[in-house]
């Protein structure tokens, strides 16, 4: 695979490629980057990818016509202050072969954009195993703003 002389577009996301980042993209950054197959519920992500291609809030990278990563977010008031809007990341995923290469940083960039021409902040989260790390959200503009935690709680 030639991945150095290859083509790479990032597009919003259309109809045209929505079964690759539903099935592919958001399921398997559910199962395996987050480890919560419990998460994966199709129609759900079926009506979230409606409303981010709708709100043209989700975002595909392609090389040479080929989907290999996706980001969506949404636009939201703020919860204390509605004035005030958040381009907040949803989920951001990019194929384990294309990691190395320019389709992250160019799936960050477009998320950049679109979040200074509509909202007030952007909020993105990252895993505690993700290869970007503070220093290059820093170099971005963003700056650490709290961590989160999960405690599961089984019930029957």
């Amino acid at each position: 695979m030639e991945i150095a002389m290859s083509k790479y577009t990032v597009d919003i996301l259309t109809d045209e490629d929505r079964e690759w980042f539903i099935h592919i993209a958001a399921v398997n950054m559910l199962k395996n980057e987050l480890k919560r197959p419990e998460l994966v519920n199709i129609d759900q992500l079926e009506k979230l990818t409606a409303k981010v291609i709708e709100d043209r809030t989700a975002f595909v990278v392609k090389v040479d016509g080929k989907c290999v990563g996706a980001l969506a977010a949404m636009l939201t008031p703020n919860l204390y202050n509605p004035l005030l809007s958040t381009f907040a990341e949803l989920f951001w995923y990019v194929l384990p072969e294309y990691r190395n290469t320019r389709a992250g940083i160019l799936l960050i960039s477009v998320f950049d954009k679109r979040g200074e021409e509509c909202a007030d902040y952007s909020a993105m989260s990252l895993l505690g195993s993700s290869v970007v790390n503070e220093k290059t959200m820093s170099k971005r503009g963003y700056s650490l703003s709290e961590y989160a935690f999960i405690r599961e709680h089984r019930r029957s």
